[in-house]
């Protein structure tokens, strides 16, 4: 055997070690899907925003931009659960039970 040829369980161990290293957000891009947010990461970026010195617009301009996603997407995602739940707990109007007039006897 070569040494340019590979086993099928090196093969695995590689594409094991290449998801471990890919960042989930690059599978959630690939797949169209709205992607996981770190709240700790998206709050850290917020605080870092205010300490930028004015010689340090490009980085801002970065940092404010992910920010911006991120928080664009949480809200998309809000707005979606939001409407999920409106969707089940929709009740019609309660039946009129008549209030207090006298029943008639038929």
């Amino acid at each position: 055997m070569s040494n340019t040829t590979m086993t099928t369980v090196e093969y695995q161990q590689q594409q094991q070690q290449q998801q471990e290293h890919k960042p989930p957000s690059a599978d959630a891009k690939a797949k169209g899907e709205p992607m996981e947010i770190d709240s700790a990461l998206v709050r850290k970026q917020i605080q870092q925003l205010h300490t930028f010195s004015l010689d340090q617009d490009e980085e801002w301009e970065q940092t404010a931009t992910k920010v911006s996603k991120a928080l664009s997407s949480l809200r998309a995602k809000w707005v979606q659960l939001e409407a999920l739940r409106k969707s089940h707990t929709k009740v019609g109007r309660p039946p009129n039970r008549g209030g207090r007039r006298k029943k008639r006897n038929i």
